[in-house]
């Protein structure tokens, strides 16, 4: 995922950075339901809601991928502690 993509779809959705995951689905609920086809009837709303639901995806997934990759490895670091310095994947060896 490429920043340029993520600083796309946090303007697409009108947010700064740093928005929490809270703001975004707050702010794609009002554009969802403002450009949604079966409420507006303008033929250029069907594109503006399909690139609303782009960038809320898009969103969506990286601060998933974030918070995963944040907890794993707090999740690596406590386990080294407790287990003279090596790292989880070095018990296997």
């Amino acid at each position: 995922m490429d920043f340029e993509t993520i600083d796309s779809a946090r303007r697409t959705l009108g947010l700064g950075k740093g928005a929490t995951m809270s703001e975004i689905e707050e702010a794609y609920n009002r554009l969802a339901f403002q450009f949604h086809p079966d409420r507006n009837p303008d033929a250029s709303a069907k594109e503006k809601f399909k690139e609303v639901e782009r960038a809320y995806s898009a969103l969506r997934d990286y601060c998933s991928w974030y918070v995963y990759s944040f907890r794993r490895k707090d999740v690596e670091k406590t386990l080294m502690v407790y287990n003279g310095g090596k790292k989880p994947r070095d018990f296997t060896r």
